[in-house]
C-alpha cells in the first residue's frame, strides 16, 4: 500500500509538472505574439508618420513655407518684436514733440509690425465608433478636451488594478520562488462571480514568480487573491496597502 501511494504521489508531481510547464509555455507563447502585434503596430505607425513627412515635404516650397492652405502657428521672432517697441516709441515721443512726421511712424507701426495667425482649429474626432464606452482625448500643451465620451462616468480602473497588484507583490516579496498554497474555498466565490482565471487549482503550490505571471497576462483573480492573503492577512488589507501606494505615487 505504501509503495502504492508513493507511486500516486509521483505521479500527481509529475502530472503537476507538466502542468507547469504547459503553463509556461503557454505564457512564453503569450508574450512572444503580444510582442510580434506590437512590433507590427509600431512598425506600421512608423510607415504612416514617414508617409505624412513625405506628403508634408511635397507641400512645402524652396524657403520651407508651407504652400497649402493649412498654416502651423509661428512664433514671432525677437528681432520684429524690439523693432516695433523701437517704433511705437519713436512715434509716441513725435507726437509729444509735435513733429509732422508722427503719422509715418503710425503707419510703419500698422505695416512693420508682425500680425498675429490665426491658431488653426482642432479637427473633430469622431468617436462614435470606438469600441469603449467611455473616452477623453486631452490636448497635453493647453489642456483643451478635444473629443469625450461619458468622460464624467465614474467606472472600474480596469486592468491598472492587476498592474498596481504586481507591484505591490514585487516590493513586498523578497524570495519570488517562495510557493503559496491556493486555498480551495476561494474558487468557488470566483467562479459564481464569473472571474478570469489563469489555470491553477485548488490546493495546488504555485510560485509567486509564477502567480506574477498569471496575475499580469490572464488576469487571474485567484493568483491575485493568493498574493494578497499572503502579504497583507486579506483582501481588504492589501486594498489598503494599494491606495497608499497611489497616494505616495501621486497618481
Amino acid at each position: 500500500m505504501r509503495e502504492k501511494e508513493l507511486r500516486r504521489e509521483r505521479i500527481r508531481r509529475q502530472k503537476r509538472r507538466r502542468r507547469r510547464r504547459r503553463i509556461r509555455r503557454c505564457i512564453r507563447m503569450l508574450c512572444a505574439l503580444f510582442f510580434c502585434v506590437l512590433g507590427i503596430w509600431l512598425f506600421g505607425n512608423v510607415l504612416i508618420d514617414t508617409g505624412a513627412l513625405t506628403a508634408l515635404g511635397k507641400k512645402m516650397n524652396g524657403s520651407g513655407s508651407l504652400l497649402g492652405s493649412y498654416a502651423a502657428p509661428e512664433t514671432l521672432p525677437e528681432e520684429s518684436e524690439s523693432e516695433t517697441y523701437v517704433l511705437r516709441a519713436e512715434a509716441e515721443t513725435a507726437a509729444e514733440s509735435g513733429l509732422q512726421n508722427a503719422d509715418f511712424y503710425n503707419a510703419r507701426i500698422e505695416t512693420e509690425s508682425p500680425k498675429e495667425q490665426d491658431i488653426p482649429s482642432v479637427p473633430e474626432v469622431d468617436l462614435t465608433q470606438l469600441y469603449s464606452p467611455y473616452a477623453i482625448l486631452v490636448d497635453p500643451d493647453s489642456g483643451t478636451v478635444i473629443a469625450e465620451k461619458n468622460s464624467r462616468e465614474r467606472i472600474y480602473p480596469a486592468s491598472l488594478t492587476k498592474i498596481m497588484t504586481a507591484v505591490i507583490v514585487l516590493e513586498n516579496m523578497e524570495d519570488l520562488n517562495e510557493t503559496i498554497v491556493l486555498p480551495g474555498e476561494m474558487f468557488g466565490t470566483l467562479m459564481v462571480q464569473h472571474a478570469s482565471l489563469a489555470g491553477f487549482e485548488p490546493g495546488e503550490s504555485v510560485s509567486v514568480k509564477d502567480l506574477l505571471y498569471g496575475i499580469l497576462l490572464p488576469s487571474g483573480a485567484e493568483c491575485c487573491i493568493a498574493c494578497a492573503d499572503r502579504i497583507a492577512g486579506s483582501e481588504d488589507a492589501f486594498v489598503e496597502l494599494m491606495n497608499a501606494k497611489v497616494v505616495s505615487s501621486n497618481l
